[in-house]
């Protein structure tokens, strides 16, 4: 019978607190109007993050059918990191305030990260919060 995921499991980060190696990254913006098209640095995350929960709050941002998209890009001179979409697609954001789970799938990251909001079909204005749930795992 082989040993699964062994290797891994010895090189993991020991627990090093009440509350171990977990994370929270919360990323505030106020939107003065915001142009459609246009990127929001929100925060950045350290490298080797283990994201495993993504959330955005915002406030009714727009009359006009506005939408935001969220996802991350590089913030390493070379990286090669990105994707505008990796947590949300085309999340409406015009009628009133909104909570917004992310459903993606759990990401480690190699590289330092920017977390990013994508202004969609219209301009915005208001505050969004994005909050972001890591494990840090220092290799």
């Amino acid at each position: 019978m082989a040993d699964q995921n062994k290797t891994v499991s010895e090189h993991m980060q020991p627990y090093s607190g009440s509350f171990g190696n977990a994370s929270v990254a919360i990323f505030k913006y106020e939107a003065a109007a915001v142009a459609s098209g246009d990127v929001i640095y929100m925060g950045k995350l350290p490298k080797y993050a283990y994201v495993h929960n993504v959330v955005m709050y915002t406030d009714d941002l727009s009359s006009a059918g506005a939408t935001i998209s969220l996802g991350y890009i590089t913030a390493e001179v070379g990286g090669s990191l990105s994707s505008a979409t990796y947590w949300t697609t085309t999340t409406d954001v015009a009628s009133s305030a909104a909570r917004t789970v992310s459903t993606a799938e759990p990401k480690l990251f190699s590289e330092e990260v920017h977390v990013i909001c994508t202004v969609g079909t219209a301009e915005v204005t208001g505050t969004i919060y994005v909050i972001v749930e890591f494990l840090y795992e220092n290799d």
